[in-house]
């Protein structure tokens, strides 16, 4: 697989995969310093992301 650069202050980007009940799960931690350009609201709570594929017709 090809590494990509990180953006400049990205220190790591930490992926784990796991399968369950038939979905893939992929938690995506990122690592940065600095600051944003935007601010993120509710930075101390959990998000969670959904990316669904349809299979079939």
């Amino acid at each position: 697989m090809e590494q990509i650069p990180l953006p400049t202050n990205v220190e790591r980007v930490q992926r784990r995969n796991w399968h369950w009940n038939g979905a893939t799960i992929e938690q995506v931690d990122e690592y940065a310093t600095g600051s944003v350009l935007h601010s993120l609201r509710h930075t101390e709570q959990t998000r969670l992301m959904l990316t669904l594929d349809e299979v079939g017709a």
